[in-house]
C-alpha cells in the first residue's frame, strides 16, 4: 500500500490492511475486529482511511445494493455507517439510490418511525 513514514512505523508488526479488511468484511462480528485493530485503524492518516473505506463501501453497494430496486428507500445502521454518513451518500447519489436514513443505531430507526406514526395520527 501507499503509507507515509508515521504510517509506516505505525503498522510495523500490525495485520497487513487488505487481511484486516477481508476479516472485517466476512466475519459475524465485524465490530470485535475493529475493536481489536482500532490502533491500526487510527493511524491511517483521512487520506488513506478515505481510499480504503470508500474503496471497501463501494464493493458493499456492488454486492448488496446494485441488484436491489432502486425506487425504495435503503436505510443504513450501525455506528460504521454513522461514521461514514458522507460516503453512503456519494455512493448512493451516484447511482440514484434513495437513502431513507442513516442511524447511529437501531433504537433512532425505531424512534422516528414512531414519531412519524404518532404525528401522521394527530394530522388527520
Amino acid at each position: 500500500g501507499k503509507y507515509n513514514k508515521n504510517e509506516i512505523s505505525c503498522l510495523e508488526n500490525k495485520t497487513d490492511l487488505k487481511k484486516l479488511l477481508n476479516e472485517v468484511y466476512t466475519s459475524p462480528n465485524p465490530k470485535s475486529i475493529l475493536s481489536k485493530h482500532s490502533k491500526l485503524i487510527s493511524c491511517l492518516n483521512k487520506k488513506s482511511s478515505f481510499e480504503v473505506f470508500n474503496s471497501r463501501l463501494e464493493q458493499f453497494f456492488i454486492k448488496n445494493i446494485d441488484n436491489l430496486a432502486l425506487e425504495i428507500p435503503h436505510y443504513f445502521i450501525g455506528s460504521m455507517a454513522f461514521i461514514m454518513t458522507d460516503l453512503i451518500v456519494a455512493n448512493a447519489n451516484k447511482r440514484n439510490i434513495k437513502i431513507g436514513g442513516i442511524y447511529k443505531n437501531s433504537d433512532e430507526g425505531l424512534v422516528e418511525y414512531f414519531k412519524r406514526k404518532i404525528i401522521k395520527s394527530h394530522v388527520k
